[in-house]
């Protein structure tokens, strides 16, 4: 049977009244785009309507439309936003993204710059917070991947910090950080920066950026400097954040990916492309993975794991529909133990950011074990599963929803 609007309420109220409530009055604009089904803008309109929202949306081009996974990053994730679309958004209290094209990768790439903006102006100049929505499309929307208790989701993403900050043990600059895969991913980081938090907030939606459907443990590689740049090893996979790729192996020597074996058309465009940015400067950007340590777009500025157990992701289903394809794909990356590297440099015009899906890390800092092969494992944790209790049965909220094949396929 078909998916109707009725089916999604109950998940986009869950946003509206729990992740990021508002105040009756306030305006909000849904950010959509051309491949955005209409059903998901509606669902998240009336819940934010009824919560007394005066509720705008505004529709926008969607450059990739029928593109290759490649193609879709570049156009997609780091693509610039329209002008109409930037003053839009200052005369907002709330701006939920719906759309891939309007993702946070270019908001804080390309996406301010190009307007004489500093990212942080939009909540220091003109009061706008930001909704970064994880759940935009049918399927997410209707699953307890939506109506997923909020407060135990951000407990949870505390429980992961907590987990990762004993590990580091206070010494976060000589921190080593090991990952393998049973794909061959191996690779070992010493010294890092956090750009997540994991605080536990008692107002929801009244940050500069709040989230719905994702809480995610992030770590910047090349810091600090100037003796960052000391990721060694490699990455191997057959999955980025727009979808399925032939098995692909990274080299990462000194902090940056020098060779990639295998890949198909994806490894040889992006070789193509880091070889034409080898002289592109990240100086003066001001985005969530900082400035790397030298020219280039091909440094490794980002290691991070979801911690959601209920999230999943569809696969193909929607794989020439532009932001679509990459809304569908990504959910699988905020489900908890799985890990992505982020691939990057560069602003601007030359902003880039790539990233590479690994299933079944397993994860240790300083030797102390957080992941186990794709099992995140403070959901064992006896004061977790006793927490998880005040919501329902914590088998089911506590488990792995979705579980991918291996090797990861399409």
């Amino acid at each position: 049977m078909a998916i109707q609007l009725s089916d999604m309420m109950k998940g986009t109220l869950n946003c509206a009244r729990n992740a990021c409530p508002i105040k009756a009055g306030e305006s909000v604009l849904l950010i959509a785009d051309t491949t955005t089904d209409p059903l998901i803008v509606d669902a998240y309109r009336i819940a934010y309507e009824s919560e007394g929202g005066y509720v705008s949306s505004m529709i926008i081009p969607a450059a990739g439309v029928g593109c290759s996974s490649h193609e879709i990053t570049n156009n997609t994730l780091c693509g610039a936003y329209p002008e109409v679309l930037i003053s839009a958004m200052k005369a907002a209290d709330l701006c939920i993204n719906l759309s891939g094209y309007a993702d946070m990768h270019g908001i804080y790439g390309t996406g301010h710059t190009q307007y004489g903006m500093h990212p942080t102006d939009f909540w220091e100049k003109y009061h706008t917070r930001m909704l970064s929505v994880a759940i935009s499309n049918k399927e997410a929307l209707t699953s307890d991947w939506a109506t997923y208790p909020n407060d135990l989701l951000k407990y949870l993403n505390f429980k992961a910090h907590e987990h990762l900050q004993k590990a580091i043990g206070g010494d976060i600059d000589h921190a080593v950080m090991h990952i393998t895969d049973p794909q061959g991913t191996d690779i070992t980081v010493q010294g890092f920066k956090m750009c997540t938090r994991g605080e536990i907030k008692k107002e929801n939606g009244k940050a500069p950026i709040n989230t719905f459907g994702t809480e995610q443990v992030g770590m910047i590689p090349y810091e600090p400097k100037p003796d960052g740049a000391n990721a060694e090893g490699v990455i191997v996979s057959t999955s980025i954040h727009t979808g399925y790729i032939p098995e692909m192996k990274a080299i990462v020597k000194g902090g940056r990916i020098v060779d990639l074996h295998g890949g198909g058309i994806v490894a040889k465009e992006w070789m193509r492309d880091w070889e034409k940015g080898k002289d592109a400067s990240a100086e003066g950007r001001n985005t969530t993975f900082g400035v790397s340590p030298g020219l280039g777009i091909n440094w490794l500025e980002e290691i991070m794991y979801g911690v959601h157990p209920r999230a999943f992701r569809l696969g193909y289903k929607y794989r020439y529909q532009g932001s679509e394809t990459f809304q569908a794909w990504v959910g699988g990356t905020r489900r908890s133990g799985v890990l992505h590297f982020g691939i990057g440099g560069g602003k601007d015009q030359w902003y880039r950011h790539r990233d590479m899906e690994v299933f079944f890390p397993t994860l240790t800092v300083n030797d102390e074990v957080l992941i186990k092969d794709g099992h995140l494992l403070i959901l064992d944790d006896p004061e977790v599963v006793a927490e998880a209790s005040k919501y329902g049965d914590p088998e089911i909220l506590l488990t792995e929803k979705w579980v991918p094949e291996m090797p990861p396929l399409d």
